[in-house]
C-alpha cells in the first residue's frame, strides 16, 4: 500500500536476520530481540504465540498492525532504517525487519502530552497547538500530499526549478495577456467524496467509468474518490498576493480528479474548469478583474423521492457575497469528446461542457474561449436561462436563485428518520452556537434555473446597503454558552469559531446496546494578528433535533508536509513553516485550512482530513476515529460477555 514498503523490506534483507527470515515468517510480523534464540525457533519452526513471549520479556515495542507488516523496535532503530534506505552508510542492528516505516513508526512513538493529563487532574497547564497535532498525527496510518492535477498542461503550471524562486512566482503573476490565460495555476484547498455504496448504482457506474465499455471493471474498480479543489493564479506559493489591483485579470479553476484507495490519482482522470465562466452569464464573470468563485466542495444528495440512494451532484462555492450550490454531472470518459447524446440518466438537461474546444464557444459570448483543460471527466451544468424561457441575465437575481446564505464554509449532513427515510439539512455555524436548517434536494429535474427551491418557502432579504440573506425564522439554534473545552490553550484574540468541514459518523459507548452517534466536524479560528488557522473538533447530536453540542476539543494546528508523505516527490514548494503567538513558536504552517473530513474506505477505523497548507499545496492525513475519540472524551468501550452473547 505504502509507496516504500517493498524498498525498506529489500533495505532490512540484506541484514543477517532479513537474509534468514522464512517467507511465512515475515508475513506474520514475528521477530525476537535474541538473535540466536531466534535463529532457533524458526529453524524448529515453533509457533507465533511462543516467539511473541520471547519477544515481550525483550520489551520490543508492539503495535496492533496488519498480516503483512512487521513489528518494530525502539524508535531509533526505526530512524537508522531511514537512513539506510536514504543511502547513508551505518551499521544496522542485526535482528531487525523493518517494514512501513511511515506508519509504524508513529504508532510506536504515540506520546500523549503530558498537559491532557493534567488538565484531567484540574491542573491549570495549557496544550501547546503543535504538540496536539502532532498527537493526531501519530494516529495516521499514512500522510499524503496531493500532487498537482495533471489535466492542467504544463505552459499553466510553475517550473519545477523555479518553486523555490519567489521572484519569478510573483512576476509570473502579471505574465501578460491581461486577460490572465498564460498566468500559471496552483492547486490548494482539496475536499474528497468517497465513492461508496450509499451512492445510486447508475451515478458511482458513471464516477468510476464501468458504464462505459472502453473502461474495463479492473480499472473501474481503482476509484475510491473523488477530489476536487481550487486551481488559481491567486496564491501564496511566492508570498503574500492580494486579490485586487493585478494588471491581469484573476483565474479560479475548480480541478477534479479520481483517486484509489491511497489517494493517488488515477492518469488521465481529471478535469479543471473555469467555473464563472461555464456557470455565470459574462456580464456577472467580468464585472471585475476577480472570478467569481474559489473554493469547491462536491456533495451527491438524495433527490429522488422513494430511492434511499444519493443520485445527483451538487458543486458548493463562494463568493464576496456569499455561498451558493450548482447542480453538476461528472462522468469518466476514455478519451475527450463533445458528445452527450448518451448521457440522459441524470435530471440536468443542459449541454455538457466541450472538452474539445473551439475558437468560440456558443454561448460563451465574452471574447473568450471557455477554459477547459482534461481528458478524462465530463462535465454538465444546467442551462442558463429562467423556467420561463427568458434569457435575460440579471446578475444579482441570478445569484440569488442557486445562493445558500450570506457567509461560508457550509455543511450538509443526512439526518436517518425511523421509517428509513432520510432528512437533509445545512450546517450554518458550529458548535457553542450551533445553527442548522432544513434543506430541499428533491426535484424532478435541474434544467433551469429556479427549477427547485433549495430551502422552501423562505425569502431572501436584500438590506438597503447592499448583500443579502436569507430569512432566518427556520433556523433550528442551540447555544451552549457554558461548554467547556476539553483542554485549554494559550490565550490570544481571535475571531469567532467558523465552520471548516463536517460531517463524519462517529460511535461511542460501551455495549452494543448503549452505543450512540454523533456528527463529528472541524472548526477553526484566524488570530487577530497574523492570521494563523487554528482547528478544533466538535460532535454534535441528532436524535433530539435540536442538533446540541456533546463536545468540544481544545485548540490544535495541523503539520506541514514531510519526507514520508506519499507523493512528497511532486510538492516543489517550500514545507517550512512556524507562527509565533504570545512570543512563543510553535512549530506549524500560518495557514492550515481543512476543507474535507470523509470516512477512509480500506479501513473503518480511519479517517481522511485533507486540508490546504499556505494556499500553496495540499495535505491529507489519514488518522485514527480512536484518536478523534480520545480528544472529544467520547470513549469506545468494550463490550463484555453478556453483550457478545
Amino acid at each position: 500500500m505504502f509507496q516504500r514498503k517493498n524498498l525498506l523490506i529489500r533495505e532490512a534483507k540484506k541484514h543477517p536476520i532479513g537474509q534468514n527470515l522464512d517467507g511465512s515468517v515475515k508475513k506474520r510480523g514475528i521477530h525476537c530481540k535474541n538473535r540466536s534464540l531466534f535463529l532457533l525457533l524458526a529453524t524448529i519452526a515453533l509457533s507465533v504465540v511462543t516467539c511473541y513471549f520471547y519477544a515481550t520479556q525483550e520489551g520490543l515495542v508492539q503495535s496492533q498492525i496488519n498480516e503483512e507488516d512487521i513489528i518494530v523496535p525502539h524508535e531509533e532503530v526505526l530512524e537508522k532504517a531511514e537512513k539506510d534506505f536514504q543511502g547513508k552508510k551505518q551499521e544496522a542492528e542485526p535482528n531487525i525487519v523493518i517494514a512501513n516505516v511511515q506508519e509504524e513508526k508513529k504508532k510506536s512513538i504515540n506520546h500523549r502530552p503530558s498537559c491532557l493529563d493534567a488538565q484531567t487532574h484540574g491542573q491549570d497547564n495549557p496544550c501547546r497547538f503543535d504538540e496536539i497535532g502532532k498527537y493526531l498525527e501519530e494516529s495516521a496510518k499514512f500522510t499524503s500530499v496531493f500532487p498537482q492535477n495533471d489535466a492542467i498542461p504544463e505552459t499553466r503550471r510553475i517550473p519545477a526549478e523555479q518553486g523555490n524562486n519567489s521572484t519569478y512566482i510573483l512576476e509570473a503573476r502579471e505574465k501578460g495577456p491581461d486577460d490572465g490565460s498564460l498566468t500559471p495555476l496552483v492547486d490548494y484547498n482539496p475536499s474528497l467524496l468517497p465513492l461508496t455504496d450509499d451512492l445510486d448504482p447508475v451515478l458511482l457506474d458513471h464516477l468510476t467509468g464501468r458504464y462505459h465499455k472502453q473502461i474495463s471493471d479492473e480499472d473501474a474498480d481503482r476509484v475510491k474518490y473523488l477530489s476536487v479543489s481550487r486551481s488559481t493564479n491567486f496564491h501564496l506559493c511566492g508570498g503574500s498576493v492580494r486579490r485586487a489591483n493585478h494588471t491581469t485579470r484573476e483565474h479560479s479553476y475548480m480541478s477534479l480528479a479520481l483517486l484509489d484507495d491511497d489517494l493517488k490519482p488515477i492518469p488521465g482522470a481529471s478535469a479543471s474548469i473555469r467555473f464563472g465562466q461555464a456557470v455565470l452569464p459574462w456580464n456577472c464573470y467580468k464585472r471585475s478583474k476577480m472570478d467569481a468563485f474559489l473554493d469547491f466542495h462536491i456533495i451527491a444528495v438524495r433527490s429522488t423521492k422513494g430511492n434511499i440512494k444519493k443520485d445527483q451532484l451538487f458543486v458548493i462555492t463562494f463568493d464576496a457575497p456569499g455561498a451558493y450550490i450548482f447542480p453538476i454531472d461528472i462522468r469518466r470518459v476514455p478519451a475527450p469528446t463533445n458528445d452527450d447524446s448518451d448521457w440522459n440518466t441524470t435530471k440536468i438537461k443542459g449541454k455538457a461542457i466541450p472538452m474539445i474546444l473551439e475558437s468560440s464557444v456558443g454561448e460563451y459570448d465574452d471574447g473568450e474561449t471557455l477554459k477547459f483543460y482534461g481528458s478524462g471527466l465530463q462535465i454538465r451544468l444546467m442551462e442558463r436561462r429562467w423556467a420561463n424561457g427568458t434569457n435575460k441575465y440579471i446578475c444579482t437575481a441570478y445569484f440569488k436563485s442557486n445562493f445558500m446564505d450570506k457567509w461560508k464554509n457550509y455543511h450538509i449532513f443526512d439526518v436517518k428518520q425511523q421509517d428509513g427515510s432520510f432528512d437533509t439539512y445545512m450546517e450554518i455555524r458550529p458548535h457553542n452556537d450551533h445553527q442548522v436548517r432544513k434543506v430541499n434536494f428533491y426535484a424532478d429535474h435541474f434544467h433551469v434555473i429556479e427549477d427547485w427551491e433549495f430551502v422552501p418557502n423562505f425569502n431572501i432579504i436584500t438590506p438597503s446597503r447592499g448583500g443579502y440573506y436569507r430569512n432566518r425564522t427556520d433556523v433550528i439554534e442551540s447555544k451552549e454558552e457554558t461548554f467547556k473545552e476539553r483542554w485549554s490553550s494559550p490565550a490570544f484574540p481571535h475571531v469567532p469559531f467558523r465552520g471548516t468541514t463536517c460531517c463524519i459518523d462517529l460511535e461511542y459507548g460501551g455495549g452494543k446496546d448503549n452505543r450512540q452517534m454523533v456528527k463529528v466536524g472541524i472548526s477553526h479560528t484566524v488570530s487577530r494578528e497574523g492570521r494563523i488557522y487554528l482547528s478544533k473538533f466538535y460532535a454534535f447530536e441528532t436524535e433530539s433535533g435540536k442538533f446540541h453540542t456533546v463536545s468540544v476539543s481544545g485548540l490544535f494546528c495541523l503539520g506541514r508536509m514531510i519526507s514520508d508523505d506519499i507523493n512528497a516527490e511532486s510538492q516543489i514548494f517550500p514545507v517550512a513553516g512556524q507562527f509565533v503567538i504570545n512570543e512563543e513558536t510553535y512549530d506549524c504552517p500560518v495557514v492550515t485550512f481543512a476543507t474535507s473530513l470523509v470516512e477512509y474506505q480500506a479501513d473503518p477505523n480511519y479517517v481522511v482530513i485533507s486540508y490546504g497548507v499556505n494556499d500553496c499545496y495540499s495535505r491529507s492525513i489519514v488518522v485514527s476515529k480512536e484518536r478523534i475519540r480520545e480528544f472529544l472524551g467520547l470513549q469506545m468501550e468494550e463490550e463484555n460477555e453478556t453483550d457478545v452473547a
